[in-house]
């Protein structure tokens, strides 16, 4: 059996040791990075830090150093520290800074996802439905998570990996799947549009929209700008089909 007092010894010595290395940190980065070393080091040491929790808890890291310092100017010895894990199994994980921000993307859609999908329930006109998801999508986005990887310092990387990416591709997929499929069971589809194909047409728009704000039509024009030219290209009326 496990013996509380050699338990709390045990960590008492852990949070000692990284006091000691960090004890005088050489700048704010290090500064900032402390407290998560130590609550990284507790983790394992309660048994919590397994293989499968550990890529998710890197990559929580990682959001939290983009989120500070911005992607360029994040290290992978930056994250390793904050996730409280040596460089050797950050990289068992993780084999570049690219993986980490594309893994920090995917995440980020699947959680705006899983909002949407809970908040938007499918039923009626599949027009207004896809709508409500397209503007639900362009809301909302000056969340630090958002910024941190659509900022402009790393925009074109971001568009690199959103277009070339299968992980991208699957995650924007669980996102709209559900919509269009409702708007395919009510016959409100275009025939001649494939799902796969109307995906990688609404992801290019909300992408376009998310990181050039300017071009974004304002106020009322929005709505009516995104009925015209995306909508009216993936749905037709019900009354026109009947």
């Amino acid at each position: 059996m496990s013996n509380p007092y050699q338990e709390a010894l045990g960590r008492t010595l852990i949070e000692r040791t990284f006091r000691e290395r960090i004890d005088r940190p050489r700048t704010d980065r290090d500064r900032y990075c402390y407290v998560d070393v130590v609550a990284g080091e507790r983790t394992r040491a309660s048994g919590l830090d397994t293989d499968l929790a550990r890529p998710q808890l890197i990559v929580e890291a990682a959001l939290r150093c983009f989120e500070r310092w911005g992607v360029s100017r994040t290290r992978m010895e930056d994250i390793a520290r904050e996730a409280g894990v040596a460089r050797t199994v950050l990289y068992r994980y993780f084999s570049s800074r690219d993986d980490l921000q594309l893994a920090v993307i995917v995440r980020h859609i699947d959680r705006r996802a899983a909002e949407v999908h809970s908040r938007i329930p499918r039923r009626g006109s599949s027009r207004a439905l896809i709508m409500r998801v397209l503007l639900e999508g362009l809301g909302g986005t000056s969340d630090a998570e958002t910024v941190s990887v659509l900022g402009p310092d790393v925009v074109h990387r971001t568009a690199s990996l959103i277009s070339e990416s299968p992980e991208v591709a699957a995650a924007m997929s669980r996102y709209w799947e559900p919509f269009l499929r409702y708007a395919a069971r009510r016959g409100e589809l275009r025939t001649d549009r494939e799902i796969d194909e109307i995906v990688r047409w609404l992801t290019m728009i909300v992408f376009l929209f998310l990181t050039l704000p300017e071009v974004v039509p304002s106020g009322v024009q929005l709505p009516r700008y995104l009925e015209h030219y995306v909508v009216d290209a993936i749905v037709v009326d019900a009354a026109r089909i009947r």
